[in-house]
């Protein structure tokens, strides 16, 4: 009976494969040897809601088209500053257009119109706390109703209602098992 409701679970499974990116090379100095956590609060959000699950934070990764384009149906992007944005935009619209392709962040939140404009194959803008309107997304599939989205329809930017912040007891903790690097601190002399 667990295994056949597995499967129906499986089935009913609006994306199969996501991919979550840390769009920049390089790291704003202070911040280098910080994970990209907010990457990691998502996928602990949606891990029962999707079959498969990477991180791929480029300060680490030389060829990421490869794991990118193996299979792909929802890229979550990570835009938390201005630091790299022209390399970061770059990156963006270098992914298939024809993934879905959802931003979020800090940085994201607060320049919407300008990722939009700058990043066409951008579908989906998360404004403020990504994991329960991320949740809510991939759940329904669809970015018609959730809160805290912003998206395309027909050639015009539809702006959500904003999500209220949820309670602070609701928190999950960061999915570290999403690593796929060794992460190195720096040691003084």
């Amino acid at each position: 009976m667990e295994r056949w409701s597995k499967e129906c679970e499986r089935k009913s499974m609006k994306f199969k494969s996501a991919v979550c990116i840390y769009p920049y090379y390089q790291e704003v100095p202070i911040y280098e040897f910080f994970p990209p956590l907010g990457l990691e609060y998502v996928t602990a959000a949606i891990e029962d809601q999707v079959e498969n699950i990477c991180i791929i934070d480029l300060r680490y990764e030389e060829h990421f088209e490869e794991i990118i384009c193996a299979g792909a149906d929802l890229f979550c992007v990570s835009v938390n500053w201005h630091y790299e944005f022209d390399s970061v935009c770059e990156v963006i619209r270098s992914l298939p257009a024809e993934v879905r392709t959802v931003v979020g962040g800090k940085f994201a939140t607060e320049n919407v119109e300008e990722l939009f404009e700058r990043c066409p194959n951008i579908d989906v803008i998360v404004r403020g706390d990504g994991e329960e309107t991320l949740r809510e997304f991939v759940q329904i599939g669809s970015p018609e109703n959730v809160e805290g989205l912003s998206y395309r329809n027909d050639g015009r930017i539809v702006h959500n209602t904003n999500r209220r912040l949820s309670n602070v007891s609701n928190t999950l903790y960061p999915n570290r098992k999403r690593r796929r690097y060794q992460l190195t601190y720096p040691c003084p002399l």
